[in-house]
């Protein structure tokens, strides 16, 4: 009996979060002891879904605490990658042409290899990056005073490359007062985390001859990240609160993929947190650990928006056209990442106005959490711990929507192969006509 993929990824999710959850909320994982169990569930789907929204201080938690956070970090920015590897392992388990395709355009592009050998390299590749990134961080923090320099830089290192956005420093990263050897390291790493998986190879084989030429995905993956990039740091140098590059670049950086708390979040000022929103939204590249609906699938749906239907063929971006099918899903996963957002934070405001109603939280707070929680970029406005415990199971929810959920519902699309009006027995319903 072969094992179902997408059934193996909500048993491994439920498996590693339950148990997590059990040792927070039994074990002396906390300062003074166990902690909650609502706040040790929500710190394990955090953790596990690389969030970095957090209702305990990461801080607070005792050593085997943080480093329980650490491996349900590290453990999920693979297993999420393994899974697509396994999605085609199965030899009991006849894929088909449109489950490749959701596996190539989610996580990793098979391209002909073993996907043995690839889970190796993607395992090489993961450990090399943040061996190489803690570094810098050592030589910081041991610099600054900072206590267990070593184990502090391999937490960051770990967090900022699987874009987790978890930090065990007092008040997380601040930028006012942090130095130049710890917000460069961490911004370039959580940077290079949302590239994704298959940039790194087809550069490598770029590197070794092995291509002629990076290919088209690569080289829209370099451009528009690199470009969300430098508009960034310029629209927060211009709009923040201090205006000093360094901040500015940390902040393009780290909205956009990670997501670390640093001091004095709160009180930004709004045009900072809506340009947060937006590269939250957006995310990084297909194949990364990152969250949002994917920088492809927002540069492929905004050409979809602009072109219309009055051009009458397929879009063309970098002399090369769009196929009508990737059209078709990358509008498909924007509108329905949409309505999971509309959804949350309906459910969102409707729990807090129920059961918290004398903190009255602003509306724009609690679209920013959603948001945040939904495509696991981890920033918070400051009001996650005081939400009430049904608003604490809404980001939950969202978390895992945002990690697990979309993977799970493509999966099923592509097996159920529902193909109406092309095989025999399928019901073909006559066209229908409205304005629009």
């Amino acid at each position: 009996m072969h094992t179902v993929p997408n059934r193996t990824v909500a048993i491994y999710f439920i498996t590693v979060i339950a148990v997590s959850t059990l040792a927070l909320a039994f074990a002396p994982m906390g300062a003074s002891g166990p902690l909650p169990f609502l706040d040790a569930l929500f710190t394990s789907v955090s953790a596990a879904t690389l969030t970095g929204l957090v209702t305990i201080p990461i801080e607070s938690l005792s050593f085997s605490g943080q480093l329980l956070v650490l491996i349900l970090v590290q453990a999920g920015g693979i297993a999420t990658l393994y899974f697509a590897s396994l999605f085609l392992l199965d030899p009991g388990h006849s894929v088909s042409k449109t489950e490749r395709t959701i596996v190539n355009e989610r996580w990793i592009e098979v391209d002909g290899r073993d996907p043995r050998s690839l889970f190796k390299r993607i395992v090489i590749l993961v450990f090399t990056a943040e061996s190489i990134g803690t570094i810098p961080l050592y030589l910081s923090f041991e610099f600054m005073g900072i206590e267990h320099p070593f184990y502090t830089a391999i937490f960051h290192a770990v967090s900022a490359f699987c874009n987790a956005g978890f930090s065990n420093l007092p008040d997380g990263i601040m930028p006012p007062d942090a130095a130049f050897g710890i917000l460069m390291p961490i911004s370039v790493l959580a940077f290079l985390g949302g590239l994704g998986i298959v940039v790194f190879i087809k550069m490598w084989d770029r590197v070794r001859g092995r291509m002629a030429a990076l290919d088209f995905h690569t080289i829209v993956i370099l451009i528009g990240s690199f470009s969300l990039l430098v508009v960034g740091t310029a629209l927060y140098a211009l709009v923040g609160e201090r205006g000093d590059i360094l901040s500015a670049f940390f902040h393009a950086s780290n909205a956009r993929t990670a997501g670390f708390q640093f001091g004095g979040w709160e009180a930004v000022t709004p045009s900072s947190r809506i340009l947060s929103m937006v590269l939250m939204f957006i995310g990084g590249a297909p194949s990364s650990l990152t969250g949002g609906v994917k920088l492809t699938a927002m540069l492929i749906a905004l050409l979809a928006a602009l072109r219309g239907f009055s051009a009458g063929r397929d879009p063309v971006f970098m002399k090369h056209r769009i196929t009508p099918v990737l059209e078709r899903c990358a509008v498909t996963i924007v509108i329905r990442f949409i309505l999971a957002l509309t959804a949350a934070v309906l459910l969102l405001s409707v729990s807090e106005s129920l059961f918290n109603g004398d903190r009255h939280h602003p509306l724009g707070f609690l679209i920013f959490e959603s948001l945040s929680a939904l495509s696991t970029g981890g920033l918070s406005t400051g009001i996650t711990p005081f939400l009430s415990p049904a608003g604490k199971l809404v980001l939950i929810l969202s978390m895992l929507t945002g990690r697990v959920g979309l993977l799970l519902m493509l999966a099923r699309m592509g097996i159920s192969r529902r193909r109406v009006g092309t095989t025999a027995g399928h019901i073909v319903y006559p066209e229908g006509e409205v304005f629009l």
